[in-house]
């Protein structure tokens, strides 16, 4: 191959390179680069099997499955199990020498799709759905360019384990694909019937912190999600959010438990 060939695989700085962080392209969208975890690899089994090349999209960490073959994608061998490396010898094989492409992976539900679905069609990339259009949940999250879809759905995620990460920084670097997959999950959620699930989620939030206070309040109880929300996610295509907050805050009836046709969907995963 030629320059020409490898130079689209390069992650391009979207402007002028900062010393330190800022976002790169992927497939033309621009994304922060901790999004990018090349020192964590993750599979697809059956697309290996098909054709023998890692994909792109695979790097950046919110991806955890793989929409054409609704399988979760694999970050750690299930023969050694140890985490895939960087830097293997094949790619399809690991350094115990098992081969991912004779692992049969289990289908995942159409609802858990949902996430790497949306991150594949704003790349404009094949998404295989059996799920008709119209018969998706609607949600905001439709709305959102990929860098903000990240943003709203990092912030949520973090908070189900217990910290309040407005990028992501703190769940990319550690976090195995299964866990992030549940995570993520969770979070999308949250979208859903919108606004009811996220006055859910407030409710479970607030609860959470109530344990952990012996005084509290409805701002006493928000006051480092209200920062992070006003002060750190700025972008103007999450105004959603701060309007769906400032609702909950001013309306009394909003922050008691709001059962939804979604939360019983999802049953005992729900996070409302």
């Amino acid at each position: 191959m030629d320059e020409s060939q490898l130079s689209p695989l390069l992650y391009l700085p979207a402007e002028i390179p900062r010393r330190k962080g800022g976002d790169y392209l992927v497939f033309n969208c621009p994304i922060p680069q901790y999004v990018i975890r090349l020192r964590s690899p993750k599979v697809c089994p059956a697309c290996l099997r098909e054709s023998a090349y890692a994909r792109k999209i695979w790097d950046l960490f919110p991806v955890t499955t793989c929409p054409l073959h609704q399988c979760l994608l694999l970050d750690e061998c299930p023969n050694c199990m140890k985490r895939i490396a960087w830097n293997r010898r094949s790619v399809s094989c690991c350094q115990c020498e098992f081969d991912w492409r004779e692992y049969n992976s289990h289908s995942l539900e159409d609802s858990e799709l949902e996430v790497t679905r949306q991150i594949h069609r704003l790349c404009n990339l094949t998404v295989d759905s059996t799920e008709p259009i119209r018969y998706r949940v609607k949600t905001p999250l439709h709305n959102l360019e990929l860098k903000h879809l990240l943003s709203a759905l990092l912030f949520i995620a973090s908070q189900f384990k217990g910290i309040i990460d407005t990028k992501g920084k703190h769940l990319a670097p550690s976090a195995r694909n299964a866990e992030t997959h549940m995570l993520l999950c969770k979070a999308w959620t949250v979208f859903e019937t919108w606004p009811n699930n996220f006055f859910n989620f407030l409710n479970w939030r607030r609860a959470q912190v109530a344990k952990s206070h012996s005084a509290s309040g409805v701002l006493k109880d928000f006051a480092e999600y209200k920062s992070a929300l006003y002060k750190q996610l700025t972008a103007t295509q999450l105004d959603f959010m701060r309007t769906a907050f400032e609702e909950y805050l001013a309306n009394p009836v909003c922050r008691f438990q709001i059962v939804t046709s979604s939360a019983k969907r999802n049953g005992s995963n729900s996070c409302c």
